[in-house]
């Protein structure tokens, strides 16, 4: 059981109240797409869909926003198993507030040997380092995936072991970014770079596989093996 990177990409916004990502491709059917989203100061997120009104889960957590007077606010949504009409383009909808910066990454997972369920979110916030490193996020299962962004007061320059920068990259506008680890099993810290010693709002989210069952199987311990 896997997941595997497919795609990613960032969009960004800097008035009105909606910020877009447009994917190279519709999603296939049945992947999982995670959102990370920035936004600064006073944003209210009210929904994450797409343009065939598929809606994303906000996380129950988002946002972590303690800081977002210096450093902006951050969310979490998904998409568990996109639909056969899962369409490339992702908006996320402020319903208080008006844009000054904000920001949406989009990544695409596959799944294989089960489908992906939803595990857990956290957030936290820290201030005085160049290198923003929480919140930590225990996954319950092994080889989970975890993704993770960070809203700073400065300049990110990349991100660090274990995890993998997504695809979109740092964002133009906020010098924000989002980051993925495929096969997290302990706490796992999020771990940004960033230009001198900045304050954050940070969120991370877990996912991991649960394994098909195939008709007409048991668990050994339940008795036969196959049904007949």
């Amino acid at each position: 059981m896997a997941f595997t990177h497919v795609q990613g990409n960032i969009g960004s916004a800097i008035s009105g109240t909606t910020v877009a990502v447009t994917l190279a491709a519709a999603p296939t059917a049945g992947n999982l797409v995670a959102c990370a989203i920035g936004g600064f100061q006073g944003l209210t997120l009210g929904t994450v869909k797409d343009s065939n009104n598929n809606s994303y889960t906000i996380t129950a957590s988002s946002p972590e926003a303690t800081r977002d007077a210096t450093a902006g606010s951050a969310w979490m949504a998904y998409l568990l198993s996109a639909p056969a009409n899962a369409t490339a383009t992702i908006t996320a909808t402020f319903s208080v507030g008006t844009i000054t910066v904000a920001d949406i990454w989009a990544e695409e997972f596959s799944i294989t040997g089960g489908s992906a369920v939803f595990d857990k979110d956290a957030k936290n916030n820290g201030t005085g380092s160049s290198n923003p490193n929480t919140p930590s996020l225990t996954p319950t299962n092994a080889n989970s995936l975890l993704y993770a962004t960070a809203s700073t007061s400065g300049t990110t320059s990349g991100v660090g072991a274990p995890w993998t920068q997504a695809q979109g990259g740092i964002s133009a506008v906020s010098a924000n970014d989002a980051e993925y680890d495929l096969s997290a099993t302990g706490a796992t810290a999020i771990n940004f770079t960033c230009t001198g010693a900045v304050d954050w709002d940070a969120m991370s989210m877990a996912f991991f596989i649960q394994e098909s069952v195939v008709p007409g199987w048991e668990s050994p311990t339940a008795g036969p093996s196959l049904r007949i």
